[in-house]
């Protein structure tokens, strides 16, 4: 689809980090400063265990950077960050089981109590899924924080989901800003 829209010669800007490969430039979320957020906020509980659990390396170039800068932050202070590593990509019932079943196993392994970076809201939902599978205390044990703070799935999350607003609507009308003023935009490439 990347290539189609291409073709029509419009001006084009990706919001979801997953068109590198087109070279249509990203456009979003200042990863360094969620992770910084996120960080800061882990640590002010007391927290000296960190972990990140996102999607699969190169899925979508911001939750890669959001790892990234979150890993720098944690060891940049003399602390470890541990990362979820996926084995189970499907989309079946099934390997969503899979899934949380390594999850839970990967975060029962941690030293507590542990923080764990959510590269996004849904991503933080089935870290609290796997908590509760593999009978882990929220806050005590782990902590988690989201990024989008998407308000129905925050509120909805049992305990309910902390998360950093990345003001999606604002990134919105920014992008449309600069697509409607066609100026610029090719130096974001």
């Amino acid at each position: 689809m990347g290539s189609a829209l291409q073709a029509t010669g419009l001006p084009l800007i990706d919001l979801r980090g997953a068109g590198r490969t087109l070279g249509i430039p990203p456009f979003g979320p200042d990863s360094i400063t969620i992770a910084e957020m996120a960080y800061e906020h882990l640590r002010s509980l007391g927290i000296v265990n960190f972990a990140f659990c996102g999607e699969p390396r190169g899925r979508h170039l911001y939750d890669d950077r959001r790892e990234d800068y979150f890993r720098n932050f944690v060891e940049a202070d003399g602390f470890s960050c541990n990362v979820f590593q996926h084995r189970y990509h499907g989309q079946t019932a099934k390997s969503w089981e899979k899934e949380q079943e390594q999850l839970a196993g990967w975060l029962n392994k941690l030293p507590k109590p542990v923080g764990v970076m959510a590269c996004h809201d849904n991503n933080g939902q089935q870290v609290l899924d796997a908590c509760k599978r593999g009978d882990l205390h929220v806050p005590d044990e782990v902590a988690v924080v989201g990024v989008d703070n998407g308000e129905f799935l925050c509120n909805l999350s049992i305990p309910s989901l902390s998360s950093i607003d990345v003001n999606s609507e604002r990134i919105g009308y920014e992008a449309a800003q600069l697509l409607d003023s066609n100026d610029g935009w090719e130096n974001l490439l």
